[in-house]
């Protein structure tokens, strides 16, 4: 860690003493998403104890490579890379800018993406929802922060309450779902994103089966 950063994140410790999540929060986006994202990758750390308690700890090397293949830094600089285009489509078809939107992981998994999602918005604009309810207790068990819910697999609304998304993503989900269950996904976000929120959907090629 660079000493610019360490100091910035001394900063957002001593605020962290307090308990107040949301300004520690404040203060760790002076950081880059780069330095802010390998923060989160390293947590909890021993140096930052006020921190730790607040932020979500990382999944260990099983989990995440069980989820995705891999782990640890590369995997973090794909999940950086998506969060980044997941700024520059929303700001760019939106005109508006992603900082405070409200957000939506549908297929949260372990909260991979979700983490750094934090970069943007607090925990009360940041839902994660998951079909698997193995999905939501892992998030829980490593304090992922937001709103966690568990769906149904053929959903025809989501529990989400009256909350309505700027922006909701789902990371190499509908790759694994059939065409009934895709299609009752797909209806369930209809109703709860804005008239000019943005859907992001990746899927692997067909090369990859």
């Amino acid at each position: 860690m660079f000493e610019h950063v360490r100091h910035d994140v001394r900063l957002a410790e001593k605020v962290a003493s307090e308990g107040d999540l949301e300004a520690a929060l404040h203060m760790l986006r002076r950081l880059s998403l780069l330095d802010f994202g390998l923060l989160l990758l390293e947590m909890p750390m021993q140096d930052f104890p006020n921190l730790s308690s607040l932020l979500p700890q990382m999944a260990t090397a099983e989990t995440q490579k069980s989820w995705t293949g891999s782990h640890g830094y590369d995997l973090f600089r794909q999940t950086e890379d998506f969060a980044k285009r997941v700024q520059y489509c929303f700001e760019e078809i939106s005109g508006r800018c992603l900082y405070g939107s409200r957000i939506l992981d549908y297929g949260v998994g372990y909260g991979r993406l979700l983490r750094m999602m934090l970069y943007y918005s607090n925990p009360n604009n940041l839902f994660g929802v998951d079909p698997w309810d193995r999905s939501i207790d892992l998030c829980r068990e490593s304090n992922v922060l937001g709103n966690l819910r568990q769906s149904a697999y053929l959903p025809t609304e989501l529990p989400v309450g009256n909350a309505i998304f700027d922006v909701i993503y789902a990371y190499s989900v509908f790759t694994h779902t059939s065409l009934a269950a895709t299609n009752a996904a797909f209806g369930a976000l209809r109703k709860c994103i804005k008239p000019d929120g943005l859907l992001i959907v990746t899927v692997r090629p067909v090369e990859f089966w």
